[in-house]
C-alpha cells in the first residue's frame, strides 16, 4: 500500500508542477501581450486572472481528476488566489516604485 501511495503522490506532484508551469506561462505571455495595449497594473490583473483560471481547471482535471462541480473547493481556491493576487500586485508596485 505504501508504494502505491508514494507512486500516486509522486504523479500528483509532477502533474501539479506541470499545471503550475502552464499557469505561469499563461500569466507571463498574457501580461507581456497586454502591456502593448494598457497600463501595467491592468495588464497584470487580467493576466493573473487568466492564469488563475488555467491553474484551477488544469489542476482540477489533470492533477486531482475531479470532474464534478464543487463550490467549496472553488471558493477556497478563489480566496487563496485573491490573497496571492494582492501580494503579486503589491510586489509589482513596490518593484516599479523602487526602480
Amino acid at each position: 500500500i505504501g508504494g502505491v501511495f508514494l507512486q500516486n503522490n509522486n504523479t500528483q506532484i509532477l502533474m501539479f508542477l506541470c499545471c503550475a508551469s502552464v499557469a505561469i506561462l499563461t500569466d507571463l505571455c498574457a501580461y507581456f501581450a497586454l502591456l502593448n495595449f494598457m497600463p501595467y497594473s491592468i495588464a497584470k490583473g487580467i493576466s493573473y486572472i487568466l492564469a488563475a483560471q488555467v491553474a484551477y481547471f488544469t489542476n482540477k482535471h489533470f492533477t486531482f481528476k475531479r470532474n464534478t462541480p464543487n463550490t467549496g473547493t472553488f471558493r477556497r481556491f478563489l480566496m487563496l488566489y485573491t490573497a496571492t493576487f494582492f501580494i503579486n500586485v503589491l510586489t509589482l508596485l513596490w518593484r516599479c516604485l523602487k526602480v
